[in-house]
C-alpha cells in the first residue's frame, strides 16, 4: 500500500559532484512542494534571511566557519541554533555535524539543538511542529539573543518553524506572519500543518488503529493476512484525526480499490480513510474548525495554554513520526 500517487525522492548515486545533488534536491523540491521558484544551491554555501529581530531562518550550516562568519562574528548575535535535518539530509550533501559542534563547544556561547522532521512531508512536519517549535522557545527563553532555524535549503521545514513560533508566542496571525516572512525569504512552508498542528496540542485526541497510511509515497508497508477472512488483509496504523489518501501495490502496479472511498487528488484517483475527532463537544469542534480554517485566529486563552504546553514539554529531539532516519534521540548537540 502507499499514501498518495508516487512522488520523486531525492537518491543519491554516489557518482555525482555537489552541483548534480543541488540539481536532483532541487527538481525533487520544486514538485513536492508544487513551487517552480525555489531553489537551493549547496555549493554557494550557507543562506539565511532575518525575520525578526532575534529570529532568522536559513540554510544548512556547513563548516565549523559558519559558526563564526555568517552566524555570530559577523554581527547576527546567535545564541541558539536550531537544526531540523535528519541524519539522511547531511549524508545527501556528504555534511559533517562533528566540527560543527566542536566549534560551538569551543566557543561556549552558542547551543546547538536538533529536532529532527522528515523533509517533504507535511505529516511529519504536523506532528514534530510542536517539539520543534517547544525546542525553539524554551532555549530563545534561556540563551537569549537571536534563534537560528535551519533545515536543508530553509524553504519549507525552517520558515514553518518560525511561523507556528511566531503565531503561538510572538502574537503575530499566521497570514501575517506567512506574508511578512515570505516578503522576506522566498519560501513555501506549510501552514496547513501549522494549523493541524495547533489543534492537536489545544484540542488533540490519542492516535486511532485504522487501516491507512501516512508514511509518504517513497515508503511502503505490507498487509498481514486476515485469520478470520480468505482474501482479505489487514493493516493497523495509529494516526491522529485527519483524513489520509493510499493506494495499493499488487505485484508492483498500483491501484486503487472501487469498492473503498475514493478521491481526486489531481489527475490521481486514491483511495482514502478519514480519521473522525471522538470529542464532539460543539464548543470543542467548533474551536477545531476555527484553528483549521483560513484566517483562523488563536484566542487569547489559547494562545497562553499553547504556550504553557509546549514550554513545560520535555524536548525529544523529533524523528518519532515514521520511518524517519535512525538518530540520536538527543536534543541538545
Amino acid at each position: 500500500m502507499q499514501s498518495t500517487h508516487r512522488e520523486p525522492e531525492v537518491v543519491k548515486t554516489g557518482d555525482e559532484d555537489t552541483e548534480d545533488l543541488s540539481d536532483k534536491y532541487t527538481d525533487v523540491m520544486q514538485e513536492r512542494m508544487g513551487s517552480a521558484v525555489l531553489t537551493y544551491r549547496h555549493e554557494d554555501g550557507t543562506n539565511f534571511s532575518r525575520i525578526l529581530e532575534d529570529l532568522i531562518v536559513g540554510s544548512c550550516l556547513q563548516q565549523p566557519a559558519d559558526v563564526d562568519r555568517r552566524v555570530v562574528a559577523d554581527g547576527e548575535d546567535v545564541r541558539t541554533v536550531l537544526c531540523l535535518q535528519e541524519d539522511s539530509d547531511m549524508a545527501y550533501f556528504d555534511l559533517d555535524l562533528t566540527p560543527i559542534l566542536e566549534r560551538i563547544g569551543e566557543r561556549g556561547d552558542v547551543r546547538h539543538v536538533r529536532h529532527r522532521i522528515r523533509d517533504f512531508d507535511p505529516f511529519s512536519l504536523r506532528m514534530e511542529l510542536p517539539g520543534a517549535v517547544a525546542a525553539l522557545a524554551q532555549n530563545a527563553a534561556a540563551n537569549g539573543g537571536t534563534a537560528y532555524v535551519h533545515c536543508t535549503a530553509g524553504l519549507g521545514r525552517a520558515p514553518a518553524t518560525a511561523l507556528a513560533y511566531m503565531w503561538w508566542f510572538k502574537g503575530w496571525h499566521l497570514e501575517d506572519a506567512y506574508q511578512h516572512l515570505t516578503g522576506i525569504r522566498t519560501c513555501k512552508p506549510n501552514a496547513q500543518a501549522i494549523r493541524n498542528a495547533a489543534a492537536d496540542v489545544l484540542y488533540g485526541e490519542p492516535p486511532t488503529p485504522v487501516a491507512g497510511l501516512d508514511v509518504g509515497w517513497g515508503q511502503q508497508l505490507d498487509m498481514a493476512p486476515d485469520p478470520q477472512f480468505q482474501h482479505r488483509f489487514l493493516l493497523q496504523r495509529c494516526l491522529p484525526p485527519g483524513t489520509y489518501q493510499f493506494k495499493f501495490i499488487i505485484n508492483g502496479r498500483w491501484g486503487y480499490a472501487p469498492n473503498h472511498p475514493t478521491r481526486l487528488d489531481g489527475d490521481n484517483l486514491n483511495n482514502y480513510v478519514a480519521v473522525p475527532y471522538s470529542n464532539t463537544d460543539p464548543a470543542v469542534q467548533a474551536a477545531r474548525e476555527r484553528l483549521l480554517a483560513p484566517g483562523g485566529r488563536l484566542t487569547e486563552e489559547e494562545a497562553a495554554r499553547i504556550q504553557q504546553i509546549l514550554l513545560a514539554l520535555p524536548l525529544n529531539g523529533g524523528g518519532t513520526t515514521g520511518n524517519l532516519s535512525a538518530t540520536s534521540s538527543s536534543s541538545e548537540e
